[in-house]
């Protein structure tokens, strides 16, 4: 970034300060994060932005907001206040700039102890997984933010979104959803869109709880709101087929399709519409798309670095050779099914070598096994499997419905 080096050195020098001089400045207001008096127009503008990309972070970014905080910060009479050190350095953080990020955040630990490093301090751990330790700073920033701080709405907004993703990452289910709604609320008082993480970690805080009725109600919600992202529609067809609403849902997957003819994951449940309605042919265009959009061959080979997404994506092509397994099968080709079920497993396999807790391909995997004839003792194995990870986290459905519940194919 441009003002990374011209503005380093100079803002370094605030955290070389003493701690007791700054710490009075603090106290007695001369540093107030407040400021408004002969504020430059750089200033609002980057602010505002700033505030933006919290409130909207699928269509805007911090990034947008640093060139007018530099400039802001090149302005300062005197030394910057504490709410642009607060702006920018978070703004650098938030976009991956670690080291000039500390440059501007390092002055804000000086006196009394203050939300905003909380907040920066529990996101740098949540990315690190340190999930107690981050937890514990999402609570101690929500501790210390008054109603009356200039950045109060957003510092809360954040600080319950994350800490309600990583309650939800440890199994603390009744937290996260406690969490997560209050920040979905919030969103909405701010009359902003739905934040699509946001959003899709709700609706899992709630299915895991196995609530899948306010998953639904909250993911109908998101697609009123939101009339142009696909998997909104897609996710609102999952749940409302694990209600048992398969015509509605079946709706749903094609309006998703009508938002993106591209997003895949719709084509695979088509697919199984058509298998339960008979109709072969149009469970094969459905999975030939599908297969188009996703080079199926190919995917399984996919870079084992790629992490979670690769997990996903091989389970996903566990599931499209599984349907195509059942068209062979209802064809008559037995050979074809029996490779196209072997695909299957091999993806599902790839999917928990590359993240074990992936639930709905040990789920399916074990269908497969049982629809296959795969060995009882190897079955057995696989339930058991699942059997711990539901034990340990507490967050996998077990009916076969609610079991396909969610966004992703793990």
């Amino acid at each position: 970034m441009p003002g990374v080096r011209r503005y380093g050195a100079r803002v370094r020098g605030l955290a070389t300060r003493s701690a007791l001089v700054l710490g009075v400045a603090l106290l007695a207001g001369l540093i107030g994060c407040g400021e408004t008096a002969k504020r430059p127009a750089s200033r609002t503008t980057g602010e505002q932005l700033w505030r933006d990309a919290v409130w909207q972070m699928d269509s805007h970014s911090f990034r947008d907001a640093l060139p007018y905080l530099e400039r802001a910060v090149d302005a300062a009479d005197g030394e910057p206040d504490r709410g642009l050190l607060f702006l920018i350095g978070s703004a650098y953080l938030f976009e991956g700039y670690a080291e000039p990020a500390a440059n501007f955040i390092d002055p804000l630990r000086y006196g009394p102890p203050a939300p905003e490093p909380m907040l920066l301090d529990g996101w740098e751990l949540a990315r690190s997984h340190e999930r107690p330790t981050a937890e514990l700073a999402f609570t101690a920033c929500l501790d210390r933010t008054a109603t009356a701080h200039p950045f109060a709405d957003e510092l809360t907004f954040l600080a319950w979104f994350w800490r309600g993703e990583e309650r939800l990452a440890s199994g603390n289910l009744e937290g996260a959803v406690r969490d997560l709604d209050a920040a979905y609320k919030l969103l909405r008082d701010h009359e902003a869109p739905p934040n699509r993480r946001l959003v899709r970690a709700l609706a899992d805080a709630h299915r895991f709880s196995g609530d899948v009725a306010a998953a639904a109600a909250l993911m109908r919600d998101a697609t009123s709101r939101d009339l142009t992202w696909a998997p909104f529609a897609y996710d609102l067809g999952i749940l409302l087929a694990a209600q048992a609403h398969p015509d509605e849902a079946h709706t749903w997957f094609l309006a998703s399709l009508d938002r993106d003819p591209k997003y895949p994951a719709p084509y695979i449940e088509l697919a199984r519409d058509a298998w339960e309605a008979g109709d072969l042919e149009a469970m094969r265009r459905h999975l030939d798309r599908y297969g188009e959009l996703t080079n199926a061959d190919a995917l399984l080979g996919r870079d084992p670095r790629a992490g979670p997404t690769a997990a996903e994506i091989a389970s996903g092509m566990g599931l499209y050779w599984t349907e195509r397994g059942k068209l062979h099968l209802a064809e008559g080709e037995d050979e074809n099914a029996a490779v196209a079920f072997g695909l299957a497993k091999d993806g599902y396999r790839r999917a928990l070598e590359l993240t074990p807790t992936c639930t709905r391909a040990l789920y399916r995997l074990i269908l497969l096994g049982t629809l296959s004839g795969e060995d009882d003792t190897v079955i057995q194995r696989w339930k058991q499997a699942l059997d711990e990870i539901e034990a340990r986290d507490g967050a996998t459905p077990r009916t076969p419905a609610v079991g396909d519940g969610g966004r992703t194919f793990c």
